[in-house]
């Protein structure tokens, strides 16, 4: 089992259309990928943790993808 942890902020110009335009990417890929066991997104909670000041920019939304090789 192989977890991809992928953390983004969507560009603030991103209309509506792009947004679905991406919505439907995914479901596609979901269609598409056999291995693709799980997927998750959904906005990205902090906790006030040291380590999230590193990080250059705020990255809002969180996706996980589990496949099974």
């Amino acid at each position: 089992m192989v977890f991809h942890v992928v953390l983004f902020r969507p560009r603030p110009d991103l209309s509506a259309a792009a947004r679905a335009d991406l919505v439907e990417a995914i479901e596609a890929a979901l269609q598409r990928i056999p291995s693709i066991r799980r997927f998750r997104i959904g906005r990205r909670v902090t906790h006030g943790a040291g380590y999230e000041s590193l990080m250059p920019v705020s990255l809002d939304y969180g996706a996980v993808i589990e496949f099974d090789d």
